[in-house]
């Protein structure tokens, strides 16, 4: 029974289990005390350094004297009540490393900063026996954070791309170098921002009221993965365009675009998102009036989509002093003012309307009804009015745009680390990064067994140890050999094996000798994929004649089904590389590789690239004849059918079988009895007669349907950069 005087420490202390709670209650019985700010203590030490007395300095600041005499002479006294397991220089240390890896693109949690701190503690030898092997525990990061609340925060990250994270300050600073020759002297009312977005038809996550314990609650409402694009502008100084909407559709009907925002315009396209068209109807539309009464030049500013221009339409913006400026790629995070303070609340407005709609009377709707987005465009336009030209002027101002500075947008690029030699900073930094270590080096994965189906009864159990030397011998044996060597090469490498295991050969070593003791009894063999041909006699090319049978073996592969086959075959004909047709040559690199070819294709007569001859290589793959090979020229091409990356798109080298797109038939796709000349000469009736309508380079099927003549010449400087002759 507990005794009225007993202390009120002793039995919190002896309960198991007890931990120190995170929101401290103060005891109304004990002697409160006065709390100061830093700041203000140091203003009244001040005012006593330059000779003011300790009590007008403790009336004048409301400080109690006592208190600032003790300050005065001991500098290093503690804060009142238990102290940190760390100093505060070492765990300003420690802030300042996260905030580096937060900058950097690599933002820490709570396990993370208690990671560090276990490792720092660990490399200054120190031992904290209220963590459990120097490991702190969830609270300690909880109350880390709190305890530098003005510089840390816990936040949800959200994840770039890396190649959003390559814009480096040298990148930045060229683009405003630009950016301000050409906006010098120019107003904000005649400096205009445009993006397009998509508004989707999910309204998102809220949070909810559920019963206590329910770890998954589920609100009923229809949504689906659909979105519409709009294009938004805007000036420097807070003017907001009307949108342009593009729905996805091959048609338009009257009552998509009805009960809509004033001077707001509709479109339509096959992917529902804007395109060369689309684009160029905007700036004629929407863009170009309002431009076309402003005085002076004109900029309209945004990221460089090919499929946005064309010369036409650049053309035409210069006639009324428009001009287009380009932001760096990738760093429309950082430089599009409408991407950094527009957007946002643009979209948790739509969310709002969007919700409204689903939980009454749209409830049973699959999706938004086209006849009714124009009237909720409407809604959200006025829903954003209040704060529409605030937003829009903070978006310039960040990325540096109005008024023009460049820092807006470098500060929120990581800076330059600088070392300090500091003992305690370097243990710092060493714990940090064996963190990132593990992060970016994870561990490799094991290597995965193949798997063998076993003979077992229904209904009975197994064990591993009823097939340990089942998995002996095939483990042992990592070469992969021949199933059909024949006994006499068997008992050889039964006996190796036994002076192998005498004599503690290494692996290598292993695998050399049976290689050898194979060569000497199998006579020639290949090694392919870890499957090993005996009984193989190399052939060259001038030695193979029409008529010869030959053995031909390949790995297919199936899903993860991977079956080694052999054939035997005919040859029927050598004329593509004895006797090639005009304009092409063709044959392996060379003769320890036949899967990979090389080819010279002249271009035909008649056409732009008349007189050209284009190097290309070819892959087969290890199943072929079954799929077809791939081609690709290795050198500069600006064709439909051909990618930036010289890649060739063509039926015939297409996966046989029926199109799943329903554009080609399976006799035009590949099969088995095509030949490499047959490929060849396609690609060069491919090079003639381009198919625009299923291009692989989309702006050289535009150019090649809508602007020939600027197509001819793009073709003739390539052909005389293939020929070595200046352009």
């Amino acid at each position: 029974m507990l005794m009225l005087n007993t202390p009120l420490w002793v039995p919190l202390k002896l309960c198991s289990g007890w931990t120190m709670p995170r929101i401290y209650k103060h005891d109304p019985r004990s002697k409160i005390y006065q709390k100061h700010t830093p700041e203000a203590i140091e203003a009244a030490l001040n005012d006593i350094r330059f000779g003011m007395s300790f009590r007008d300095a403790s009336r004048k600041h409301g400080i109690h004297y006592s208190v600032l005499y003790r300050r005065s002479k001991n500098s290093d006294m503690k804060s009142h009540g238990g102290q940190t397991v760390l100093s505060y220089e070492e765990e300003q240390l420690i802030v300042n490393q996260l905030i580096t890896c937060a900058e950097w693109g690599y933002p820490l949690d709570h396990y993370d900063l208690r990671m560090i701190v276990k490792y720092y503690l660990d490399g200054r030898g120190k031992t904290i026996k209220k963590f459990k092997n120097n490991m702190p525990g969830y609270e300690y990061a909880f109350h880390f954070v709190k305890r530098h609340k003005n510089m840390l925060r816990t936040r949800i990250c959200q994840n770039i791309k890396r190649s959003r994270a390559a814009v480096s300050p040298e990148d930045i600073n060229r683009y405003f170098d630009r950016l301000e020759e050409e906006l010098r002297d120019v107003p904000p009312s005649n400096i205009f921002n445009y993006d397009e977005t998509n508004l989707s038809d999910d309204p998102g996550r809220k949070k909810i009221i559920s019963k206590r314990g329910c770890r998954y609650p589920e609100r009923i409402c229809n949504f689906s993965k659909s979105s519409t694009s709009i294009m938004f502008a805007a000036s420097a100084e807070g003017k907001l365009f009307p949108p342009y909407i593009v729905y996805k559709a091959q048609n338009m009907y009257d009552s998509w675009r009805t009960g809509g925002l004033k001077g707001a315009r509709y479109n339509r396209s096959a992917s529902g998102w804007f395109d060369a068209t689309c684009f160029a109807d905007w700036v004629e539309k929407i863009a170009m009036p309002v431009l076309k009464k402003l005085p002076g030049k004109k900029f309209l500013i945004g990221d460089n989509l090919s499929s946005h221009f064309s010369p036409d339409l650049v053309k035409s913006c210069s006639q009324h002093n428009i001009s287009f400026i380009f932001l760096p790629a990738n760093s429309t995070n950082l430089t599009q003012p409408l991407d950094v303070a527009f957007f946002r609340p643009l979209k948790g407005a739509w969310r709002k309307i969007l919700e409204g709609y689903k939980m009454n009377e749209g409830r049973k709707s699959a999706t938004i009804p086209k006849d009714r987005f124009p009237h909720f465009i409407k809604i959200l336009y006025q829903s954003i009015e209040k704060n529409k030209e605030q937003n829009i002027r903070s978006g310039f101002r960040k990325c540096g745009i109005s008024p023009l500075n460049r820092e807006e947008v470098l500060t929120q690029l990581p800076g330059h680390i600088t070392a300090q030699d500091q003992e305690a900073e370097v243990h710092v930094n060493n714990a940090v990064v064996e963190l990132l270590k593990k992060f970016r080096y994870a561990e490799q994965p094991s290597q995965k067994i193949r798997k063998k189906k076993i003979d077992v009864p229904a209904g009975k159990s197994v064990a591993g140890a009823d097939f340990s030397s089942e998995n002996e011998e095939d483990n042992s044996d990592n070469l992969d050999f021949q199933e059909n060597i024949d006994l006499e090469d068997r008992n050889r490498q039964e006996e190796s094996e036994e002076s192998d295991e005498e004599m503690n050969y290494t692996l290598a070593e292993l695998k050399k000798r049976r290689e050898k003791l194979i060569s000497e009894t199998s006579g020639c063999y290949a090694s392919y994929n870890q499957k090993t041909f005996n009984n193989v006699f190399p052939i060259k090319l001038e030695g193979i004649q029409e008529s010869d049978w030959l053995v031909v073996a390949f790995l297919a592969e199936h899903g993860k089904t991977r079956k080694f086959k052999y054939y035997i075959g005919k040859v029927l004909s050598l004329k593509l590389t004895l006797n090639p047709p005009d304009g092409i040559i063709a044959g392996p690199i060379n003769e320890e590789n036949f899967f990979e070819w090389e080819a010279l294709i002249t271009g035909p007569e008649g056409t732009c690239f008349e007189g050209g001859v284009f190097p290309a290589k070819l892959i087969f793959p290890p199943d072929y004849p079954l799929s077809p090979p791939k081609m690709q020229f290795t050198c500069e091409m600006f064709h439909p059918n051909i990618y930036a990356d010289g890649r060739v798109c063509i039926s015939i080298l297409h996966a046989p079988g029926d199109d799943p797109m329903g554009y080609e038939s399976s006799a035009e796709r590949w099969s088995p009895v095509q030949s490499v000349e047959k490929i060849l000469l396609s690609v060069i009736s491919m090079l003639a007669e381009p198919n625009d309508e299923s291009g692989a380079n989309v702006d050289a099927a535009k150019m090649w349907r809508e602007n020939r003549d600027e197509f001819n010449k793009i073709a003739e400087k390539i052909v005389r950069r293939t020929l070595g002759i200046p352009t």
